[in-house]
C-alpha cells in the first residue's frame, strides 16, 4: 500500500495493452478465415502496445489538466469595499446550522482561496452595472463568477420591508436547479433575515405544513407568492409558468422595477434557434417585470470557446442580443490558467523512471528544471502530445510503458511555492473498429509480409492491408477480403462491370450501413427481412487447375485469351451461390461476410478490462466489479440501449460459463498433497532442462500430481441450476437486474433465483451453435446423458460393431442424434413455469416435436410444428448421412439402407428408454434437457471445413461437415490449474486468484497454440479469470425520469458499473469521482466531446482517462489518424438569428397566452394540460364546458386582441424580428390554437374509449389509462411546446409516443420522439430496444374513432408527386394533373400518425433489430419566385421562408402499408398494384381492443370488405415548415451522375454557409431532387434547409452575396487529400455518410469551368458601367430590407408598362410603398404623361389608391428612363447616394406579381441622375377625367355589416346611381362577373350575395364567372379569407356554390383588370357595374376572423360557405373610399 505522501500509479499502459491485445484476438478468433498465414500475419500485426502502425489503439495523447490563474486579493481585502461584509462571513462559515461542516466555505483568507482572476473580473464588470459573459474550462469556478456579485448587489440594493424577484438564474435541466440547493444553502442562510431564494422547479410543493422557509429556502409556492424571494432559480418552462398563470400573477405584480439580474448558464449550448428563442424569452421576461435592458444585468457562462478577438467580438454580440443592448455595454470574461513557477532548465540528462523519487515531496526539483520533461510539458499544453512523441522526447523512443511512469510522476510533482502541479494531465485515447482486410490478388506478391510468405504458408493471395486501397505496392489491384461462414474459405469481394468492350473487375461497392450487431446472430437463424445480406457481384478465389478467368493486372481488364506480353493473373470469378466452397455455399443463410467489427463486438471486448482502470470503491453494501464505476455515452438512444442490452447479456453468459467452467473443473483430489507436487515440480523443471536424466523423475512426478489434482465430474443438470442461483454474483447483481426493470411477464424470474438460474442454463445450452459461442462450441464443457452412454455400454447395433466401432462412439452417435434432431430442431421440453422460457431464450422461433418413426405428416395432422425422425431410404438429413459414413455405408445400397434403418431405429430405442426424450402428445417427443449433466471436456475436436470445436465426433466424422470426408483434428484443452471448489462456487475468484490465473492464461503454452489457432478467445480468459459481474445500464431519454434518477443513485453507490448514456448527462447530474469517460462513437462536435470527458477527473485527481471508439465511417477514421483534429477543434461561438417568422410567431403566441391568463384574477390554473383543457377520466363526458382553453380561443377571436396594451406589447417582442410590421399576428395565434387544441382532444378522447373498451385487470386497459393520465398529468407548457404552440428552447416539437402493452406484462407508456424521427424509429414492423427489452411496433395509434368513414379522416390525405418536375403535396381534394407542368401525378394515401402502438410481449434478443428503411425527405421551395444567377443562362435560385420537408415511411419494401382505419394495425404491402392483402391484416384482431365492436368474432370490424377501412398502400408521413433555399444550375443534369456532383456542390455550399454564419452545418439538411428549367429541360436541384421545425434563419441566407458563396464553395470543394467522394478533409458530415454518392472532382470541374468564370454581372447586364452591381433577390424583397434598415431616403417607382396592362391589386410596388410611408420614405409615382389620356376609371382609381396609401406623389414624364434597353423600375437615395434599379428582363418589368423578380435575368442597380419629371399630379385632376353614360358613388361603410345584408345594400347603390335600368322591361338574359381576383371562399360568397339578390334576375338567366387561373399550388388555408390552395379546388366549389353557371378560369388577357358585372338584356342594352376592387374591398369583420375548412371536400365547402353567418366591413375601416360606378 502506499501512503499519502508515495507516488501512485495509473495503470493504464497494462490495460491499453490489454485492449489492443484482446481486439487483435477476438478479431482473428471471430474472422475465422481459413488459412494459418493470415492469422499468423494479423497476430503479428495487430498486437503490441498502443500507438504502432496497425494498433487497434491509436498513439494516446497527452493533454494538460488546466488550473486557474487566482487573484492577488482574498476575499478579506474585498470584504467592505467590493463585497459586503456579511456576504464575506457567510461564505466564510465553518460549520452549518445542523453542525456538519460547511463543504462550500470560502476561507476569506488563507493559501489557495483567493479568487481566480476571471471571477474577479467578473465582479468588477458586475460592480460597474455591466452585463457580462464567462468562458473558461470544466471546473474553474464559472459559478462564483456570477453568484457572488449577485448575492452582494441584492444585499447592497435591498430596502427595508422590500419584496420581489430581483435575480433570475435559469438552468436547462431540472437537475441542475436542485444541485444548487447545497450551495445557495450555505451562503444565503446566514443572510436569511435580508435575502431569501426559491428554486423554482416542478418539485416545488404548492403548500406545506408547519415552517414555509428553512433559512433562506422558501419551501412552498403559497409563501413565494406571497413574499416573491430576491433569487429565483427555475428554468425556462416554469418561468414560462411564472409568465402565464395567475396563481403566479402576485409574483410579478410585487416585482414590477425590481429585477436586477438574469443569469445564464451554460449559455454556448444555446445555439441556432436556442439563442434565437431565449432572446426573445428574454423580451418578454424584461417586459413582465417591467424593467428596461438596461435595468438588469446579463451574466453568462460558457464553456471555452475559440481564442482570438473575432471570437470574442462574436461572442460579445450575442450576449448583447440576449442582453437587449449594445455590444459595447457587454463584456467577455476569459478564463486564465495558473502556472507553476518553473526553474531555470538544467542540464540535458537522461531520465530514467526506475531512478525518480518515490516520494512526491521529491519531484519537483528532480523534474522541474529538466528541459526534456518541460518539451514535453510544453506540447502537452499546446493541443496535446502523443504518447510516442512523448517518449521520443524524453529520450526513450519505443519504451511506452516507461515513459507513462515518468508522466505519472511529474502529474504528482508539485510546486512547492504555488502549490500547483508540474503536469498534470488528461489521457485521450481512440480505438478503431475494423472496417475490413483487403488484400494484393497477385499470390507473387512482392510485398507479402513474413508470414504469408513463409514456407509452407496457405494464403493463396498477396500482401494484406486493414483500411482500403486501390493497388498494391507491386502494382497489382486490391480487393476485400471475404470468408465464408461455414467453412471459414477466404474469398475477395468484387464486381465486374463493363467498360466498351471490355470486362473490368472492379472493388465492390459497400451497400451502406452493416448492423454492427450481426456478428452476434446464428448466419443460418438470419431472417430474409432482418438484418443486412451482402449483394455482390462476384465473389474471387485463387486461380485452380480448371480454365479460368485471366486477369491483366494493368488495368484489371478480364480476358479468356488475352494479348500477347501483358501480364495476366488466372483467377476463379463466380457468383456467390455458385462458389461451392463446402456443402453449405449454397444455403440461403451462409454468406460470405467480410471481415469487418465494429463497436458493439470490440467494444464489449474492451469494456471489463476498462472498468478494471476505473477506481474501487467501497461501500457498506454489495457492489459488482468491486464498485468502480465509468460513464460511456452514445449519440444514439438505440445505440446506447443495444450496447447496454449486449453488456448486460455479455455479463449474463460469462458468468453462467465461469460457474460452469469452474464447477466442472473443480477436482475431487488431495489439495495439500498437490500443492506440495507443484511447487517440488515447479523446482525440478529448470533443472531437468539441463541434466535429462532427470526427465523420467519429472514425468513421475507429474503424473503423481494428476493422480493427487483428481479427475474432474459431470455435473448434474439440476446441481448446476443451483450452483448458479448460489452464486454470489448472480444473488447480489444478476437477480435486482431482472427485478429492477420493468415487468417482462414472468415474476418468477425476478423472485425465484432457480427460475432465473435455469433460465441461464437453458440459454447457454438449449442449441449447439455452428458458429456462435457457447459452453461448448469454446471447448469449456459439454452436454452428457449419463442414461445415454449407459444405454449404449448395454449393446452395440450390430452394422456399427461390424464397422468396428465400439459402445463410446456409438454413445457420441447418440448424443449426436439428440444435437441434430432434438437440439437443432428446438424440439426441447422447455419450461414455461415458473417462467416461460421460450420467449427469453429463442424469441424467434417456436418450440417442435419429433414425430416417431414409422409415420406419415397425415398422422401428425393437429400437431404444431411437427419434424419428423428420419429414414434411411428417402430421408438425406444430416443424422442420415452421419450414420451412413459411420457403418461405411453406400446410401444407394439396398443392404446399407437396411444396416442404417437398423441403427436409425436403434437410436431411437435408446432415446427413448433411456428418458432423455419424453411424450409431448400421442407419436410427438421433446428432449429433456434436465437429464443432461454438465461435463467436462479434455479432448475436443476440430471440424474440418467450420473449424469449430466440437464435443463429440462419431468415428472422426464432424458434426457440422458429416459430408466432408477429411475427418476431425483432437485437440487438447487445458487444465483450468485451481477450480473454484463446487461447495466455494457461490463465492467466485478473489483478485488475487484472479492475477495468478491471468499469469497461467499468458504462459501456459496449450492457452498460447489454441489462441493462434483461432480457439482462445477473451471470452475463454474472462471465463477462466472468473471475471467479476458487470452491471451496465441504459440511461436515456427513452427511460422514464424517475427510473433514471434511480439508476443514477444505484450509479452513485457503486450498484451500477456502467452509466451508458445518450446525450441525457452531457448537462445534468454532477456525479463525482468518474475517473474514466467512454465514447462508443467519436461525439458529432468539439463541444459535445469536452462536455462529455469533463466529467471525468473533476476532483483534483493527477491524470483522467478519455476512451473514445471510432467508428469505421470517415470522420471518425480521420480523428484515429489524427486525434488533434478533435482536441483542437474551437467550441463554435453562438449568434442570435430572429429571421424565422414560425419561432417569433411561437412567442407571439406565448406572450397572447401570458397576457390572457395574467389577467383571469382568481382563476386557479394548475400545471396540468387536464385543468387547461378541461379533460376529465370520465369517457361519457371527457371534457367540462367553460375551459380556460375555450376561454383563450374566445378572447383570441373576440376584441380583445385589439387592445392597445396588448398591441404595444406584441410591437416591443417583435422589434427587430422578421415579425416586425406585420398583421394578422393575433388571428395567427387563434387559427394555430385552435388547431392545436383540437389535435390534443380528439387524442384523448380516443384514448378514453380506448380504455374502455378493456377489462380492467387487462395490460392494455392500463396502458390507455396510464397514457391517458399522462396526457392529463403533462405540464401545459411542456405539452403546448411539444405541440408547437409556444416555443421549444431547443426541445422537440409534434411530438409522438410508441406505447406498448405486450400480452402478459404490464401496459407502459413508452418513449417519445419528434414525429419527424418516430415515423423512421417507430414505424410499424420496426423493433426498438428500451431498457434491456426489445419491443415491436404494430400499428399507430388513431385518434378518429373505428365508427368514421375514412374519407373522413383529418390526419389522412392524399399525396401527389410529379415525376417529371418533382412538385408534390397533399390535398383531401383531386389531384389528377400537375398544376406545375401539366403531366399525369402519382397518387397514394398518406397518414400523419399521432403515435405508434406495439402490443406484442416484448422480448431480450437484442442482436437482431427488424428495420424500416426511411424514405428521403422530400423537400419543397414552392411557390417562391425564382432568381437568375448574375449570368442566367448558369442557373436560378429562389428562397422560402415557409418551405416544405416532407419526411415518409413506405414500408420494407417501399410499398406503403395497409393500415386499418378502425384498430390503427398496419403491415408493410408486399407489392406495388393490386396485390393481395398482407397477411398479418387478414382477418386481423383489433390492435385496441374497440369499444361498441359490432362483431362478435372479436375480429376487427375493418374486415368485412364494405367497411373501406383498410386503407391499401398507404405512406406515414408529417411535412415541416421550414427555411429553404433551393440553387438550380444548368450544368447538372437529372442523372446519376448529376445528382452526385449536386450532392458534393451541396455540400460544399452547406460549409461555405456553416462558416459564414458560424454555425454547425449539419443544423441544415441538405438534399438533391430533379427540377424543371423554364424550357421544361431537367436539371438536379440543390436544397438546403433548416433541420429545426419552423426554420432558424439560416437557410434562407444563402441567396445573400451567392456569388461570393459560390467561389468559397469552390475552396471547400478543393480537397486537400484529392477524395473522390468527399471526405472529412472537404466536405463529408456525420448525415452524410449514409446513401449520399458524392462526386467531388465533378462538382469542382463544374464550379471551376461552368460556374465560377460566370459570377460577374455579365458585361451586357452592367447597365450603370462598372458600378453596376446585382440585386439577387426578388426587388419588392430587396427594397422592404433596405427600408426596414433605415437606408433609404427617398423612392420613385416607375409605371412602365401601358395601363392596358396594370396588375396593381398583385403588383409588389403597392406593398413597397406602404412600407415606405410607415418608414415616413417620400415615395413618388411616375408614369407617362400620354397614358393619362388613356386611363380607363378603374386604373384611375388604382393610381389614386396607390398614391394615397403611399402618401405618394403622382409626377409625370414624357418618356420614362431606361438604362440601355432595360426599364429603370425605381430611383431612390439609397444611404446618401442616388441609384436606379433597371430590369433588363422585360417580364420582370410589368406591373403585375413578377414585377422585379429577375426569374431569367437579375435585376441590377447604379449610380443615376434623377429622372426629371413634373411637378406633382393632382389627384383630383386624375379623377376629373371622367368617361360618358356613367354614374358613380365612393362607398366607405355603407355595406358594412351581416354578410346577408350586404347583396340588398349593393343593388341599393346601383340600383340608386341609375334607377330606370333596373325598371327595364327588357329581360334580363345573362350576367358575367369578370374578377381577376375571385380567389377566397370570402370573395366567393360575397358574389352569391349578389347573385342571390340582383335584381330582374329570372331563373333562366345564365351566369358567368370569369377569373384567372394561378397555375400553380399554394398552401391550404384555414380562414374565410385564405384563398384556395388550387385552381383545381376553386373551379370545383365554385361549381358547386353556383350549379348552373358556367366557370371559366383563363389567361390574364381572358380576363379583363376591371371588376365588373355585365348584364346583357333582351333589347341588346348592356350595362356594366364596376367595383373598383371587387369584393377585395371589404373583408371579414367578424371579431377576429372566421375560420372555413379548406381541407373539406368541394361540395361541403360550397354547403357551408352558402350559409355562414360573418359580419363584413371595408377594408381600412373605410378610410379609403372604393367607388362603385355604372356604365350604360
Amino acid at each position: 500500500m502506499n501512503d499519502e505522501h508515495s507516488l501512485k500509479t495509473s495503470g493504464y499502459s497494462v490495460i491499453l495493452e490489454r485492449v489492443n491485445d484482446r481486439a487483435a484476438d477476438a478479431v482473428i478468433g471471430r474472422g475465422r478465415v481459413r488459412s494459418r498465414a493470415l492469422r499468423a500475419e494479423l497476430a503479428a500485426r495487430l498486437h503490441g502496445q498502443a500507438g504502432q502502425p496497425d494498433a487497434f489503439v491509436a498513439d494516446p495523447v497527452f493533454e494538460a489538466a488546466r488550473d486557474w490563474l487566482r487573484a492577488d486579493q482574498c476575499l478579506d481585502d474585498l470584504a467592505g469595499d467590493m463585497l459586503e461584509e456579511d456576504l464575506v462571513a457567510a461564505l466564510d462559515r465553518k460549520k452549518l446550522a445542523d453542525g456538519n461542516d460547511n463543504t462550500r466555505r470560502w476561507p476569506r483568507r488563507g493559501d489557495n482561496v483567493a479568487p481566480y482572476v476571471h471571477q474577479l473580473r467578473a465582479w468588477e464588470a458586475a460592480q460597474a452595472g455591466r452585463s457580462f459573459m464567462v468562458t473558461s474550462g470544466t471546473g474553474s469556478g464559472k459559478t462564483e463568477c456570477f453568484m457572488i456579485p449577485m448575492l452582494n448587489d441584492l444585499l447592497r440594493s435591498q430596502k427595508p420591508g422590500q419584496t420581489g424577484v430581483r435575480a433570475l438564474v435559469l438552468y436547462p435541466l431540472n437537475a441542475l436547479i436542485d444541485s444548487q440547493k447545497e450551495r445557495l444553502s450555505a451562503w444565503m442562510d446566514p443572510l436569511a433575515d435580508r435575502l431569501s431564494y426559491a428554486l423554482y422547479n416542478r418539485h416545488l410543493p404548492d403548500t406545506i405544513q408547519g415552517k414555509k422557509q428553512r433559512g433562506a429556502q422558501i419551501l412552498e409556492r403559497q409563501a413565494m407568492r406571497a413574499a416573491p424571494p430576491a433569487l429565483m432559480v427555475t428554468n425556462v418552462t416554469m418561468l414560462e409558468y411564472m409568465l402565464m398563470r395567475a396563481q403566479d400573477r402576485p409574483i410579478l405584480e410585487k416585482s414590477q422595477g425590481t429585477l436586477r439580474w438574469i443569469v445564464l448558464d451554460e449559455a454556448h449550448s444555446y445555439v441556432g434557434a436556442q439563442a434565437a428563442e431565449m432572446a426573445l424569452l428574454l423580451r418578454r421576461v424584461r417586459d413582465a417585470f417591467g424593467v428596461a435592458p438596461e435595468d438588469v444585468r446579463l451574466a453568462a457562462t460558457s464553456a471555452t470557446i475559440g481564442e482570438g478577438e473575432e471570437n470574442r467580438e462574436t461572442l460579445r454580440g450575442f450576449l448583447a442580443d440576449l442582453a437587449g443592448l449594445n455590444p459595447a455595454q457587454v463584456e467577455v470574461i476569459e478564463g486564465q490558467e495558473r502556472a507553476p513557477t518553473l526553474p531555470p532548465e538544467a542540464h540535458d540528462t537522461p531520465l530514467d523512471p526506475d531512478t525518480l523519487p518515490k516520494v512526491v515531496d521529491a519531484l519537483w526539483d528532480r523534474l522541474a528544471p529538466h528541459p526534456r520533461l518541460r518539451r514535453v510539458r510544453a506540447a502537452m499544453r499546446d493541443g496535446g502530445v502523443g504518447l510516442g512523441e512523448a517518449a521520443r522526447l524524453l529520450g526513450h523512443d519505443g519504451d511506452g510503458v516507461g515513459t507513462l511512469r515518468i508522466l505519472e510522476a511529474a502529474a504528482q510533482a508539485i510546486d512547492p511555492q504555488t502549490g500547483v502541479a508540474l503536469a498534470p494531465w488528461r489521457l485521450h485515447v481512440f480505438h478503431r473498429a475494423q472496417g475490413g482486410l483487403w488484400t494484393c490478388v497477385d499470390p507473387d506478391c512482392s510485398q507479402r509480409g513474413d508470414a504469408l510468405k513463409a514456407e509452407g504458408a496457405d494464403w493463396p493471395f498477396g500482401q494484406i492491408f486493414l483500411s482500403e486501397r486501390e493497388r498494391c505496392g507491386c502494382g497489382a489491384p486490391v480487393l476485400e477480403i471475404a470468408a465464408c461462414d461455414e467453412c471459414g474459405t477466404p474469398w475477395l469481394r468484387a464486381e465486374v462491370t463493363n467498360q466498351g468492350a471490355h470486362r473490368v473487375l472492379r472493388q465492390a461497392r459497400n451497400g451502406g450501413a452493416d448492423d454492427d450487431y450481426i456478428l452476434d446472430v446464428e448466419p443460418e437463424d438470419a431472417a430474409d427481412d432482418a438484418g443486412p445480406m451482402l449483394s455482390e457481384s462476384v465473389v474471387v478465389g485463387p486461380g485452380g487447375a480448371a480454365p479460368g478467368e485471366l486477369l491483366r493486372l494493368s488495368d484489371c481488364h478480364l480476358f479468356e485469351h488475352p494479348p500477347e506480353g501483358d501480364r495476366v493473373l488466372p483467377l476463379t470469378i463466380l457468383a456467390e451461390a455458385d462458389r461451392g466452397c463446402c456443402d453449405r455455399a449454397a444455403h440461403a443463410g451462409v454468406t460470405v461476410r467480410p471481415q469487418r467489427f465494429g463497436a458493439p463486438f470490440l467494444m464489449g471486448n474492451a469494456m471489463p478490462l476498462l472498468i478494471e482502470a476505473a477506481k474501487p470503491s467501497r461501500h457498506d453494501h454489495p457492489v459488482p466489479f468491486g464498485g468502480r464505476r465509468l460513464l460511456s455515452f452514445t449519440d444514439s438512444r438505440q445505440g446506447t440501449a443495444r450496447f447496454s442490452a449486449k453488456l448486460q447479456q455479455d455479463a449474463e453468459r460469462t458468468l453462467t460459463r465461469a460457474i460452469v467452467y469452474h464447477s466442472v473443473q473443480a477436482r475431487s483430489g488431495d489439495p495439500e498433497k498437490a500443492a506440495q507436487l507443484r511447487a517440488a515440480i515447479e523446482a525440478l523443471r529448470p533443472i531437468a532442462a539441463s541434466q535429462p536424466v532427470l526427465t523420467a523423475k519429472l514425468a513421475q512426478m507429474e503424473e503423481e500430481l494428476r493422480q493427487a489434482q483428481g479427475a474432474p465430474k459431470p455435473v448434474a443438470w439440476s446441481d448446476m441450476v443451483q450452483w448458479i442461483a448460489q452464486n454470489n454474483e448472480f444473488r447480489s447483481f444478476a437477480r435486482p437486474l431482472w427485478r429492477d426493470r420493468p415487468a417482462k411477464g414472468d415474476d418468477a424470474l425476478a423472485t425465484d433465483p432457480t427460475a432465473l438460474a435455469e433460465l441461464f442454463l437453458y440459454r447457454e445450452f438449449f442449441r449447439r451453435p455452428r458458429l456462435q459461442n457457447n459452453a461448448e462450441t469454446m471447448g469449456l464443457a459439454r452436454l452428457l446423458f449419463p442414461e445415454l452412454v449407459a444405454q449404449a455400454e448395454l449393446s452395440v447395433p450390430d452394422p456399427l460393431r461390424e464397422a468396428a466401432h465400439d459402445a463410446t462412439v456409438w454413445a457420441d452417435l447418440l448424443h449426436a442424434a439428440v444435437d441434430m434432431i432434438f437440439r437443432t430442431n428446438l424440439a426441447i421440453i422447455l419450461p414455461e413455469s415458473p417462467a416461460d422460457i421460450r420467449h427469453w431464450i429463442s424469441p424467434r422461433s417456436s418450440v417442435a416435436v419429433i414425430v416417431e418413426p414409422g409415420l406419415s405428416r397425415e398422422d401428425a395432422s393437429g400437431i404444431d410444428n411437427p419434424k419428423f425422425f428420419p429414414n434411411a431410404i428417402s430421408d438425406r438429413s444430416n443424422l442420415v448421412r452421419l450414420v451412413y459414413r459411420v457403418i461405411g455405408g453406400d446410401g444407394d445400397s439396398a443392404t446399407d439402407q437396411e444396416r442404417a434403418g437398423l441403427v436409425l431405429a436403434a437410436i431411437w430405442e435408446a432415446l427413448r428408454r433411456s428418458q432423455v426424450i419424453a411424450q409431448y402428445a400421442p407419436s410427438a417427443w421433446r428432449l429433456e434437457l434436465k437429464k443432461a449433466s454438465i461435463a467436462p471436456l479434455e479432448t475436443v475436436f476440430e471440424c474440418p471445413v467450420t473449424r469449430r470445436l466440437l464435443p463429440v465426433a462419431p468415428a472422426g466424422a464432424s458434426l457440422n461437415a458429416v459430408n466432408d470426408p477429411a475427418t476431425v483434428l483432437p485437440i487438447e484443452m487445458p487444465a483450468l490449474p485451481e477450480a473454484v471448489p463446487r461447495k466455494e462456487a457461490a463465492k467466485g475468484k478473489s483478485d488475487e486468484q484472479r492475477k495468478v490465473l491471468r499469469t497461467w492464461l499468458a504462459e501456459d503454452p496449450t492457452v498460447a497454440a489454441l489462441r493462434l489457432g483461432g480457439h482462445w478467445t477473451a471470452l475463454h480468459d474472462r471465463t477462466v479469470e472468473f471475471t467479476p459481474f458487470l452491471r451496465a445500464q441504459e440511461h436515456s431519454a427513452q427511460i422514464d425520469r424517475p427510473s433514471l434518477q434511480t439508476y443514477e443513485d444505484a450509479f452513485r453507490k457503486g450498484r451500477i458499473n456502467v452509466l451508458n448514456c445518450s446525450t441525457t448527462m452531457e448537462m445534468g447530474v454532477d456525479i463525482p469521482d468518474v475517473g474514466l469517460v467512454v465514447n462508443t462513437n467519436v461525439p458529432p462536435s468539439p463541444a459535445n466531446y469536452r462536455q462529455r470527458i469533463g466529467r471525468a477527473g473533476r476532483r483534483g485527481e493527477p491524470w483522467a482517462m478519455a476512451f473514445t471508439f471510432c467508428k469505421d465511417l470517415p470522420l471518425d477514421n480521420m480523428i484515429f489518424r489524427e486525434p488533434a483534429r478533435l482536441l483542437r477543434a474551437p467550441v463554435a461561438a453562438p449568434q442570435v438569428r430572429l429571421d424565422s417568422a414560425v419561432l417569433v410567431q411561437r412567442h407571439v403566441n406565448a406572450a397572447l397566452l401570458g397576457l390572457f391568463l395574467r389577467e383571469q384574477g382568481g382563476t386557479s390554473i394548475r400545471a396540468s394540460m387536464a385543468s387547461f383543457m378541461g379533460a376529465t377520466e370520465t369517457p361519457e363526458a371527457p371534457f367540462m364546458p367553460d375551459s380556460v382553453a375555450d376561454a383563450f380561443h374566445a378572447a383570441l377571436k373576440g376584441d380583445w386582441g385589439t387592445r392597445d396594451d396588448v398591441a404595444e406589447a406584441l410591437d416591443r417582442l417583435v422589434h427587430g424580428t422578421c415579425l416586425a410590421g406585420r398583421s394578422g399576428l393575433v388571428m395567427q395565434a387563434e387559427a394555430a390554437f385552435a388547431r392545436m387544441r383540437d389535435r390534443w382532444r380528439e387524442e384523448y378522447e380516443q384514448l378514453l374509449q380506448a380504455q374502455a373498451a378493456y377489462p380492467e385487470i387487462d395490460p392494455a386497459h392500463r396502458l390507455y389509462r396510464a397514457r391517458a393520465k399522462r396526457m392529463r398529468d403533462e405540464f401545459m407548457m411542456t405539452d403546448l411546446a411539444r405541440r408547437g404552440f409556444t416555443p421549444s428552447y431547443g426541445f422537440p416539437v409534434d411530438v409522438v409516443s410508441f406505447d406498448h402493452a405486450g400480452t402478459g406484462g404490464k401496459g407502459e407508456a413508452g418513449p417519445s420522439r419528434p414525429l419527424d424521427m418516430a415515423i423512421r424509429e417507430y414505424s410499424p414492423g420496426c423493433e426498438v430496444v428500451i431498457d434491456g427489452l426489445v419491443h415491436r411496433s404494430d400499428g399507430v395509434l388513431p385518434t378518429w374513432g373505428n365508427r368514421n368513414d375514412p374519407s373522413s379522416v383529418e390526419d389522412l390525405r392524399t399525396l401527389y408527386t410529379c415525376r417529371a418536375c418533382n412538385n408534390f403535396g397533399t390535398t383531401r381534394h383531386d389531384a389528377a394533373d400537375c398544376q406545375r407542368c401539366g403531366k399525369p401525378l402519382d397518387r397514394t394515401e398518406l397518414l400523419r400518425p399521432s403515435g405508434f402502438l406495439g402490443t406484442r410481449r416484448p422480448h431480450s434478443a437484442y442482436e437482431q433489430l427488424a428495420y424500416v428503411p426511411p424514405d428521403p425527405p422530400r423537400v419543397s421551395a414552392e411557390p417562391e419566385p425564382w432568381v437568375a444567377l448574375p449570368d442566367p443562362e448558369v442557373g436560378r435560385h429562389r428562397t422560402a421562408r415557409e418551405g416544405r420537408v416532407l419526411v415518409t415511411a413506405s414500408g420494407d419494401h417501399g410499398d406503403g402499408y395497409a393500415v386499418c382505419i378502425a384498430c390503427g394495425r398496419a403491415e408493410a404491402e408486399t407489392g406495388d398494384g393490386d396485390v393481395p392483402l398482407p397477411q398479418g391484416m387478414v382477418r386481423h384482431r383489433p390492435l385496441q381492443r374497440l369499444r361498441d365492436n359490432p362483431r362478435h368474432d372479436g375480429l376487427c370490424p375493418a374486415n368485412d370488405d364494405a367497411a373501406r377501412k383498410i386503407r391499401r398502400h398507404v405512406k406515414l408521413g408529417t411535412d415541416m415548415t421550414t427555411d429553404v433555399f433551393e440553387f438550380q444550375l444548368d450544368a447538372l443534369a437529372a442523372t446519376e451522375a448529376g445528382r452526385a456532383q449536386a450532392a458534393a456542390l451541396g455540400a460544399g455550399l452547406r460549409e461555405a454557409l456553416a462558416a459564414r454564419l458560424g454555425v454547425d452545418a449539419e443544423t441544415m439538411g441538405l438534399a438533391v431532387a430533379p427540377s424543371l428549367r423554364p424550357d421544361g429541360a431537367r436539371r438536379s436541384s440543390i436544397f438546403l434547409y433548416d433541420k429545426a421545425s419552423g426554420g432558424s434563419g439560416f437557410a434562407s441566407v444563402a441567396e445573400r452575396d451567392l456569388p461570393e458563396l459560390l467561389r468559397d464553395t469552390t475552396s471547400r470543394l478543393d480537397c486537400s487529400a484529392a477524395c473522390a467522394s468527399g471526405c472529412p478533409e472537404c466536405v463529408l458530415r456525420r448525415d452524410l455518410q449514409f446513401g449520399t454518392q458524392m462526386d467531388r472532382p465533378g462538382a469542382l470541374a463544374i464550379l471551376q469551368a461552368d460556374i465560377v468564370p460566370r459570377l460577374d454581372l455579365p458585361e451586357a447586364l452592367r447597365l450603370f458601367g462598372p458600378r453596376t452591381r446585382a440585386i439577387t433577390r426578388p426587388l419588392a424583397a430587396w427594397l422592404d430590407r433596405q427600408i426596414l434598415s433605415g437606408l433609404v431616403e427617398r423612392l420613385s417607382l416607375f409605371l412602365t408598362d401601358p395601363p392596358s396592362g396594370w396588375d396593381i391589386a398583385e403588383w409588389p410596388g403597392m406593398e413597397i410603398v406602404e412600407a415606405a410611408r410607415r418608414a415616413n420614405v417620400p415615395v413618388s409615382i411616375i408614369l407617362r404623361a400620354a397614358d393619362i389620356q388613356r386611363l380607363e376609371m378603374s386604373q384611375k382609381l388604382d393610381l389614386v389608391r396607390l398614391a394615397t396609401r403611399a402618401d405618394a406623389t403622382l409626377h409625370l414624364v414624357d418618356a420614362l428612363p431606361k438604362a440601355g434597353d432595360a426599364a429603370i423600375l425605381a430611383e431612390a437615395q439609397l444611404d446618401g447616394s442616388d441609384i436606379a434599379i433597371a430590369a433588363p428582363d422585360p417580364e420582370a418589368a410589368h406591373l403585375d406579381r413578377h414585377w422585379g423578380e429577375g426569374a431569367r435575368a437579375l435585376t441590377v442597380r447604379g449610380p443615376c441622375k434623377p429622372a426629371q419629371v413634373s411637378a406633382p399630379w393632382s389627384l383630383d385632376k386624375l379623377t376629373a377625367y371622367g368617361e360618358g353614360s356613367a354614374a358613380s358613388s365612393e362607398v366607405t361603410q355603407e355595406l358594412d355589416g351581416p354578410v346577408g345584408q350586404f347583396g340588398p345594400g349593393l343593388w341599393k347603390i346601383a340600383t340608386g346611381l341609375r334607377p330606370q335600368v333596373f325598371t327595364t322591361d327588357a329581360t334580363l338574359e345573362a350576367v358575367t362577373y369578370n374578377d381577376r381576383y375571385l380567389r377566397s371562399p370570402f370573395t366567393a360568397r360575397l358574389l352569391l350575395e349578389a347573385w342571390r339578390t340582383l335584381p330582374l334576375r329570372k331563373n333562366e338567366t345564365r351566369f358567368a364567372i370569369v377569373t384567372e387561373a394561378l397555375r400553380n399550388e399554394g398552401r391550404p388555408g384555414f380562414a374565410l379569407h385564405h384563398n384556395w390552395e388550387s385552381d383545381r379546388l376553386r373551379r370545383a366549389v365554385l361549381s358547386s356554390l353556383f350549379p348552373d353557371a358556367s366557370i371559366t378560369l383563363g389567361t390574364k388577357t381572358e380576363c379583363a383588370h376591371a371588376r365588373f358585372f355585365r348584364l346583357s338584356f333582351s333589347d341588346g342594352a348592356e350595362v356594366y357595374l364596376f367595383l373598383d376592387q371587387g369584393f377585395g374591398a371589404w373583408r371579414d369583420a367578424s371579431r377576429r376572423g372566421t375560420r372555413f375548412a379548406h381541407d373539406a371536400s368541394p361540395e361541403v365547402q360550397a354547403k357551408v360557405l352558402a350559409s355562414l353567418c360573418f359580419d363584413v366591413a371595408m377594408q381600412d375601416g373605410g378610410h379609403f373610399p372604393s367607388p362603385i360606378w355604372l356604365r350604360w
